[in-house]
């Protein structure tokens, strides 16, 4: 291979990579520097995503998103998404509860919507932004990552920023457990699409998650 045929291939494989980490800090910068400006976060990487798809022909497959084998993925996956969806959330909550009671209003307090009852309202905004995240950090940042990543480094990356995102000011150690927690239910949320390559599978885990965490959270908070 000539240099210029080497330069030629290390630029087809290594330019998209630093898109997407561009991407990446883009979005996570603008969400923690400037939190008013938080919905930037969220645009800039969809907008990216579907411009870069036209421009590379990538199909909806391509990105995760096949409704046709989701019951089929989503029983051989049921297991993973009971214990992100309902055993983590339990044990999250009230051992969270338990032995740091500030955790809970913390989170309420971070909603980004009045989530002190599961009115028909809340349950959309949840659809919504469950499915919104999925499509981020799933089948655009893991899925782009995993094509010059080991899958592990990927899910690992793309879910430090699910995590980080979900950041708010308060007690150090309130901060700490909150975000710890949501990164180990985003990295079962990756392993979940890695296992499946199928976007609707991480969303059910996720919407399931929220609503479930919600609820148990609900019955702590006055």
């Amino acid at each position: 291979m000539t240099t210029a045929q080497s330069v030629a291939t290390h630029s087809k494989t290594s330019s998209p990579l630093w898109e997407i980490l561009l991407v990446m800090a883009l979005s996570l910068g603008i969400s923690l520097a400037a939190p008013g400006l938080k919905i930037l976060g969220i645009l800039i990487p969809i907008a990216y995503m579907i411009i870069e798809g036209r421009f590379r022909r990538r199909t909806w497959a391509e990105n995760g998103f096949n409704l046709k084998a989701f019951p089929r993925d989503l029983v051989k996956n049921l297991g993973w998404v009971l214990l992100v969806g309902v055993v983590l959330q339990a044990a999250s909550v009230y051992g969270a509860y338990l032995f740091l009671p500030e955790y809970s209003a913390h989170v309420m307090a971070r909603l980004p919507l009045d989530a002190h009852s599961l009115s028909a309202a809340v349950v959309i905004s949840l659809l919504i932004a469950t499915l919104g995240e999925e499509v981020i950090y799933r089948a655009f940042f893991q899925n782009r990552l995993g094509a010059f990543l080991p899958i592990p480094a990927a899910i690992g990356l793309s879910s430090l920023v699910f995590a980080l995102m979900h950041y708010t000011p308060g007690p150090f150690l309130v901060v700490l457990v909150d975000v710890a927690l949501v990164l180990v239910d985003s990295v079962i949320y990756g392993l979940i699409f890695a296992r499946t390559k199928n976007v609707f599978c991480s969303w059910t885990a996720h919407f399931l998650a929220d609503v479930v965490g919600l609820l148990f959270l609900m019955s702590l908070v006055k």
